[in-house]
Formats: C-alpha cells, sequence, structure tokens
C-alpha cells in the first residue's frame, strides 16, 4: 500500500478521463456518407442505421495518448509519501 497526495491522483485521474473520453468518442465514429450504401448493397437508410464511419489514424492518436497517461500513473510508484517516523 502506497499514500499518495490527492492532488497528484486527482491530476492524473482527469488527464485518464480526459483521454479515455476521447478515445471512446473517436471509436464511436461519426454517421457514414449514404452515397456508399450501393457499394455494400444496402438501402441508404439501413446503411446509415447499421453502420458508423471511424478515422483510424484519430483512434490510433488518441489510443497513444491515453496509453502515455498510463505510462505516467505507472511512474506515480516513486512519487508516494513516506511517514514520518516519530514514534
Amino acid at each position: 500500500m502506497a499514500i499518495y497526495r490527492k492532488g497528484l491522483i486527482g491530476k492524473r485521474l482527469n488527464e485518464l478521463e480526459t483521454f479515455y473520453l476521447g478515445l471512446r468518442e473517436a471509436l464511436q465514429g461519426r454517421e457514414p456518407d449514404a452515397f456508399f450504401a450501393k457499394a455494400y448493397g444496402e438501402t441508404e437508410e439501413d446503411f446509415v442505421r447499421d453502420h458508423t464511419d471511424i478515422d483510424l489514424n484519430d483512434v490510433l492518436v488518441r489510443l497513444e495518448h491515453f496509453k502515455a497517461e498510463i505510462t505516467a500513473i505507472k511512474l506515480l510508484k516513486g512519487a508516494h509519501v513516506k511517514p514520518k517516523r516519530q514514534w
């Protein structure tokens, strides 16, 4: 068990949540262009309802940001507060 200052952990939690939400948003994608429906053999309505357009480069960049924050959390190992021995 290690004791940490809440301010230090709070910053990491906020960054982790921000990067996670960005990654999630990128992975959800956006509505695809109905123009491609015929190429997939579907009606425009079915195509838009059942598919999403994902920018994989954006997903990979956001994934790297998320992984970097995980690495920063791992580096907290040496930042814990040590007790002052007064017994």
